[in-house]
C-alpha cells in the first residue's frame, strides 16, 4: 500500500498479516486499529488521532523510510516493540511516546539505521517491565527540551550507532529514570559507535554509569557543559 487512512466509526480494524505502507498512515479520531502479533512497516508519517491498540508484544512497528524527514505522532497510544530501520531518513516525534510493555529483558526500541529525533518530546519506559534499547546503527537523538526517561533496570547498548544527548544552554537534553525512588535505575554500555553529550542532564544511572568500552566520544560534544549525577 501507499497511503493508508483508518476511518472506522463503530468497529475496530484488526490487521491479519504484516502491513507494508510505502507512504503515510493516519488513524482518524473515531477510528481504532489493532496490530495484534503482526508487523506494520511505515516508510512515511505515522499519525494517530484515534485509537492505536498495540496489544501484543509479538507485534512490531517498523519505520523504514529511505530519505527525507518524517513524523511520528503516537497520539497518546502506548507502544511496544519499535524499530527505526531507515538509513537516509529522519523520524521526528510530535508528541510523547510511552512504551507500555514488551518482552522482559529484551529490546523494545531498536535503532539500526536513520535517525530517531525526540524533537523536544519525551520517551517514557514502564516501571513494571525491564526493557532494553539497542543502537546498532543510525542515531538516537535526545535534543533540547527532550527527555529519555527509563524504567526498571533498562539497559541502553550502543554497538555501532550514535547516541546524541545535546541540548542548549537554556534547555538541556535529559536522560534519567522514570522512578528512581523505587530503585528504577539504568545503565549505558558502548562497545562501538559514538556518544555525543553537551548541555545535558544525566542522572539515576546504576553504579556502572556510562560504560564506554569501545567506539568513541565525539570531539566537540564531549560531555562538556552538562550535569552528570
Amino acid at each position: 500500500f501507499y497511503n493508508i487512512l483508518i476511518n472506522t466509526n463503530t468497529s475496530r480494524a484488526d490487521i491479519a498479516g504484516d502491513l507494508i505502507i510505502e507512504g503515510d498512515i493516519l488513524i482518524n479520531s473515531s477510528a481504532n486499529l489493532r496490530i495484534g502479533s503482526y508487523a506494520i512497516y511505515v516508510a512515511g508519517n505515522f499519525t494517530n488521532s484515534g485509537t492505536f491498540d498495540f496489544n501484543n508484544s509479538s507485534g512490531s512497528l517498523i519505520f523504514n523510510g529511505t530519505s527525507g524527514t518524517h513524523t511520528i505522532d503516537p497520539g497518546g497510544a502506548g507502544f511496544r516493540k519499535t524499530l527505526i530501520d531507515a538509513s537516509g531518513a529522519i523520524y521526528q516525534l510530535q508528541s510523547e511516546l510511552s512504551f507500555i510493555a514488551g518482552v522482559n529483558n529484551a529490546p523494545v526500541l531498536i535503532v539500526s539505521g536513520g535517525t530517531l529525533d525526540l524533537n523536544g518530546n519525551e520517551i517514557l519506559f514502564p516501571t513494571n517491565y525491564t526493557l532494553f534499547v539497542d543502537i546498532t546503527g543510525g542515531t538516537l537523538e535526545v535534543d533540547a527540551g527532550s527527555s529519555l526517561r527509563l524504567g526498571r533496570d533498562t539497559r541502553i547498548t550502543n554497538s555501532g550507532g550514535v547516541f546524541k544527548i545535546v541540548g542548549t544552554p537554556s534547555n538541556p537534553a535529559v536522560v534519567n529514570s522514570l522512578d528512581p525512588d523505587v530503585g528504577d535505575y539504568y545503565d549505558y554500555t558502548q562497545t562501538g559507535g559514538t556518544i555525543e553529550a553537551q548541555y545535558y542532564s544525566i542522572s539515576n544511572c546504576t553504579n556502572n554509569g556510562f560504560d564506554i568500552q569501545g567506539g568513541s566520544i565525539d570531539a566537540v560534544n564531549n560531555f562538556s557543559n552538562g550535569v552528570f549525577s
